[in-house]
């Protein structure tokens, strides 16, 4: 029964029956010999989504990027600042204020506090991208830092960057602030982290990664994971889109 609730509730998501409909088409297709490209195109469309949206060929994307750093084991050289790599709060449905709450920013600023309050460097540098109207950009950087007082952070040791979107620029930003040769503790999401930190790493500083969110389960499998879900789709596309700017990174000479 453990086994067969779970599975039952995702046969009834609209994942399930795109799935459902992409595979009648296919099925058609094959029965009434359409033209080859047509069932060629639909058998393609079959295979890519079901891969996307199941759990085997989504962790095969996002596990080389949130496995290539692991939170170190000890922390022998005190840094010169923490950098978050959190992005800029925006207006929720029904709210008056810019928040964080419901975001990843919370998980990355409570992985933060952890090390703020060991100590280990004097400086949090809190970056946030810049996008949309100037105005709401500077309400974004007023309600990130409130929310990171709220939560305990020091408010004498915050610095807020959020004049920049893309990561090299953030890094070029954090240089002017820190000087080249800071040695600094980088937070950012597991899957972001490689590129954030060859990023960092290329401007001059030295980078000690800190993973502290996850898309990828490290649960044992189940029957369901192999049931076409919407957040395997996500992840997937996260994933993608970080392979894609790595190698863009890569190109430019940025990493």
């Amino acid at each position: 029964m453990d086994t067969i609730y779970p599975l039952i509730k995702f046969l009834l998501g609209p994942e399930v029956w795109i799935f459902i409909v992409l595979s009648v088409g296919c099925l058609i297709a094959w029965t009434r010999q359409c033209p080859r490209a047509a069932r060629f195109t639909l058998f393609l469309l079959f295979v890519l989504y079901y891969g996307f949206t199941t759990r085997p060929v989504t962790q095969a994307l996002v596990g080389p990027l949130e496995t290539y750093y692991r939170p170190p084991a000890s922390m022998p050289v005190r840094h010169d600042a923490i950098v978050i790599f959190v992005s800029s709060p925006t207006l929720q449905p029904y709210t008056e204020r810019p928040t964080i709450v419901g975001t990843r920013n919370t998980d990355l600023l409570l992985c933060g506090l952890v090390y703020v309050h060991a100590g280990w460097a004097p400086k949090v540098v809190l970056t946030g991208g810049a996008s949309g109207e100037v105005s709401h950009a500077a309400a974004g950087t007023v309600a990130l830092q409130e929310w990171a007082v709220l939560l305990g952070y020091p408010r004498e040791v915050l610095i807020i960057e959020a004049q920049t979107e893309a990561t090299h620029d953030r890094a070029q930003a954090i240089r002017q602030l820190l000087g080249r040769n800071s040695r600094i503790l980088l937070l950012d999401s597991a899957m972001h982290l490689p590129r954030s930190a060859a990023a960092f790493k290329k401007v001059g500083f030295t980078v000690t990664p800190i993973p502290c969110d996850y898309e990828m389960s490290t649960e044992s499998w189940h029957l369901s994971d192999f049931v076409p879900q919407g957040k395997n789709l996500k992840a997937s596309s996260a994933a993608v889109h970080e392979y894609v700017g790595l190698l863009t990174y890569w190109l430019r000479g940025l990493i």
